[in-house]
């Protein structure tokens, strides 16, 4: 089972247009290092993988310290990430690694994984904060229906979908 797991803004961005994250509050991060344990793997893609090595020392240092597997999906063949992560190919790929798994990544890969019927539900902490223009954690065609909701601090909310196919 793949799990999908984004923070998204009101109406709906995963990002800003330039994918800046600027508008997700720090304590999300934490947040997503809570949910590390349930997981036998965790998936990013390589922008993804990017944007968290310049995270602050000490969140950079939390998440690698966590005893999870970390899989970054990329095409590039002179992509090599550092030590402690491992490169796959493809969404198909990843089925190698652990069958409860937690993808966090972009749009594309997010798509990818649900055009390849890998993503079996969808976590989404909705913020209370629109930024009216950016990057969408799935296409608007994908079906989904709305499992439960639960409020969070901060007029933030913990949303849990299944993927209708």
């Amino acid at each position: 089972m793949i799990t999908l797991y984004n923070v998204v803004s009101s109406d709906g961005f995963i990002a800003a247009p330039n994918g800046s994250e600027d508008f997700i509050p720090d304590e999300q991060w934490d947040r997503f290092l809570k949910l590390l344990p349930d997981y036998d793997a965790v998936i990013y893609g390589r922008k993804t993988y990017e944007a968290v090595q310049k995270y602050d020392a000490a969140a950079l240092e939390a998440f690698e310290k966590t005893p999870i597997t970390k899989l970054v999906v990329s095409t590039q063949a002179d992509f090599k990430p550092k030590a402690g992560y491992t490169k796959i190919s493809s969404p198909q790929e990843a089925l190698e690694y652990g069958k409860n798994m937690l993808l966090s990544s972009g749009g594309s890969l997010n798509e990818a994984f649900v055009a390849a019927g890998l993503v079996d539900k969808l976590l989404q902490v909705r913020l209370p904060i629109s930024i009216d223009a950016g990057i969408r954690a799935l296409s608007p065609e994908t079906k989904l229906r709305l499992e439960s909701e639960q409020p969070l601090e901060n007029g933030a909310a913990l949303r849990e979908f299944s993927i209708i196919r």
